[in-house]
């Protein structure tokens, strides 16, 4: 071992592979994100409006408790081209067969969908707690004054959500970027390198090349990534959060 300063950094941010690997890991964030607060939050007003709560959030949460490794083996099954369910069902309505994890396009679509079927329970229970603790009264006077249910949704739902959804998030973002599980086991950063994230580059690194100095200069460059999305959210939704408040 001999001590070579910045230089692994220096090679890290040059190489053209971990290059597109940040790419890879904003892409999830910009697609994963968004999809599981819209699909979570949706899924928690349904479940607050049925009688048996308890029932079907246990059944949207049980997900969440199943292994990482157990999930992308049946979705890899369902995804399969050849006899995957999908597949099946959409031959069934005149729709040719996808290769969906052979595709760059639609491998990335296929992380993302196991991603969001995974961890939007456990997102839903948290927003689900946010919603049970507005007032009802506050529904009641809007309803008096004639707001519908979208504008009640706009005007008392999610801005009384705001602290609930900073924190989710938050806890996406970071879960996000760190994404490795799935595409291990699912794509292995393939096809032509489409799935590639900066965990699974540095596990690569790391413990398949042996190339440590690479792999932990890589760990701080997505450490100072994360920080800096982290204080930039924490500073865009306190402003909004004291801004709900006024």
């Amino acid at each position: 071992m001999r001590f070579v300063g910045f230089q692994n950094y220096i090679t890290q941010l040059n190489h053209e592979i971990f290059l597109q690997t940040i790419s890879n890991t904003l892409l999830f964030v910009a697609i994963i994100v968004p999809s599981g607060f819209v699909v979570s939050l949706s899924l928690a007003v349904c479940v607050n409006k049925v009688v048996a709560k308890k029932l079907f959030r246990a059944v949207f949460f049980m997900p969440t408790m199943m292994s990482a490794v157990a999930v992308s083996l049946m979705w890899i099954w369902m995804f399969n081209r050849e006899f995957g369910l999908i597949n099946y069902i959409l031959g069934l309505m005149g729709i040719p067969a996808v290769n969906w994890l052979g595709d760059p396009l639609t491998a990335v679509i296929s992380i993302t969908i196991v991603t969001v079927w995974q961890a939007c329970g456990y997102d839903m229970v948290i927003y689900l707690s946010g919603l049970q603790q507005i007032p009802g009264s506050l529904y009641e006077a809007a309803e008096i004054d004639g707001a519908n249910k979208i504008q009640q949704l706009f005007r008392i739902t999610i801005p009384m959500l705001t602290p609930t959804m900073y924190f989710m998030l938050t806890i996406s973002i970071i879960g996000v970027f760190q994404i490795f599980d799935r595409v291990m086991i699912m794509t292995q950063g393939g096809p032509l390198g489409a799935t590639r994230t900066m965990v699974y580059d540095i596990y690569e690194n790391a413990f398949r090349y042996s190339r440590f100095g690479n792999a932990i200069a890589s760990s701080i460059i997505l450490f100072f990534i994360i920080m800096g999305f982290t204080l930039l959210q924490t500073k865009i939704s306190h402003r909004f959060i004291i801004y709900d408040q006024e």
